[in-house]
């Protein structure tokens, strides 16, 4: 089907190494499509005969003929965690108030499309959770029933997009319910629609794998839906509309707070630094001073030493009307006192170990004043410090209140113990 090194055809053009489609039928029935599909390799089997690899980005499998190629209209997906998140179940356990026993079980069919839930309906998209059920023998017999419950998102994409695009909001949600959780809401399963009236689809493809969450991981959710319920609509439409250094930000805090980290502790440092950095530079002004007036300032040097060497030298290296990282980040602060009073007591310790790790770490540079950079323990509680402030800040950029985050983090008992560490690190109390 592609061409392969491994392979050579006498007397014919050779095929491509690499086409954007590639269209089959398996035989069990499915029709298939593999986009950006590449030639893998052969082998060669004797009794039997040559066999291709092919490999591909993505992987379409429907029972019914599909266009991949058209504008996606819906989306249906499952994340790891996504049931724990909602909280919500049509079933009701009731219990002997004497004797603590099971006495019933009930299930409500009737309302059940009555817990699904509007995460978010802009112009754009319309988001909601969609419980699923699932009968595993049927009709109630001697042998009793069985009944499996599950939550999936589903994406209405009013107008229609591109699959790429539609592969971005769908990873987009994905790290939302990740600064949900508290861990990874991994992507499990996508099925998308074609058109208007085409059947689901299947899609397939190496999406990011996160660490397996513990059992604790999933009782101690800090921002489940339940918690956030209220005012759903415009974190996450804050959350789909994010750019630039929120959205970095965003995606270098997930990451740190969802794999186990197996790199050493100063990288780990560095990386939740650039989440900070990143976050003090959103909605704010960048520029040192008005724009005329250092312009101003600049002539007025330049001018006093113009025609000598040190003139000449001036000119090449005169600074940027730029405000530097300290400034910034103290000017973080201040926009987010209250997340700080709680996290962080000694606010001036905080600023300087900051600063001093951050030089040492990223240029290797001696600490200020001769002060020896921080390592070890302290260096790992830190860069907690640190997550802990960036997860806040997120929310808060999103739209929430910073003490209504400080009272949801208390009451989830979200990694409690690192938490009453990092306050403790810090004489924020406990």
């Amino acid at each position: 089907m592609l061409g392969d090194e491994g392979m050579e055809r006498v007397g014919q053009e050779q095929e491509p190494t690499q086409v954007d489609w590639l269209y089959g039928f398996s035989q069990d029935g499915y029709y298939l499509a593999l986009k950006n599909a590449y030639s893998n390799g052969t082998s060669s089997h004797i009794p039997g005969g040559d066999h291709q690899h092919i490999g591909a980005r993505y992987l379409f499998a429907g029972r019914n003929k599909f266009n991949p190629e058209a504008t996606v209209t819906k989306a249906i997906v499952s994340y790891t965690g996504l049931e724990e998140w909602v909280a919500k179940t049509p079933f009701r356990a009731l219990y002997a108030v004497e004797t603590g026993k099971l006495v019933s079980i009930e299930y409500d069919l009737e309302h059940e499309d009555s817990y699904n839930s509007v995460l978010l309906d802009d112009g754009e998209h319309l988001i909601e959770v969609h419980h699923t059920y699932t009968y595993r023998h049927g009709a109630i017999d001697v042998k009793g029933v069985e009944v499996s419950h599950g939550c999936n998102i589903e994406i209405d994409f009013k107008h229609g997009c591109a699959f790429d695009d539609a592969v971005s909001a769908i990873t987009s949600i994905s790290r939302f319910l990740t600064i949900c959780l508290g861990f990874g809401a991994e992507i499990k399963e996508i099925a998308l629609k074609f058109g208007e009236e085409g059947p689901y689809t299947k899609c397939h493809s190496s999406f990011f794998r996160y660490s397996e969450p513990s059992k604790s991981d999933s009782l101690w959710i800090p921002f489940s839906l339940p918690v956030i319920e209220d005012g759903i609509q415009d974190y996450l439409g804050a959350w789909m509309r994010a750019e630039d250094d929120l959205l970095e930000a965003s995606n270098v805090f997930a990451s740190l707070i969802t794999n186990n980290w197996e790199m050493p502790l100063d990288l780990k440092f560095l990386a939740a630094s650039q989440a900070l950095e990143a976050l003090s530079r959103v909605g704010t002004n960048l520029l040192s001073m008005p724009q005329q007036q250092y312009d101003e300032y600049k002539e007025t040097i330049l001018e006093a030493v113009k025609g000598t060497d040190a003139g000449k030298w001036l000119a090449g290296c005169f600074p940027g009307n730029r405000k530097g990282q300290g400034r910034l980040l103290r000017e973080l602060l201040e926009r987010h006192q209250v997340l700080f009073e709680w996290f962080v007591g000694d606010k001036k310790g905080f600023l300087n170990n900051q600063a001093g790790a951050r030089n040492h770490y990223a240029h290797r540079k001696p600490t200020s004043k001769g002060h020896a950079p921080l390592r070890g323990e302290e260096l790992y509680w830190h860069t907690e410090c640190v997550l802990f402030l960036a997860h806040g800040i997120i929310w808060s950029n999103l739209g929430m209140d910073e003490q209504f985050f400080v009272d949801s983090l208390r009451k989830s008992c979200y990694r409690n113990y690192r938490v009453l560490k990092v306050r403790s690190f810090y004489s924020a109390g406990a």
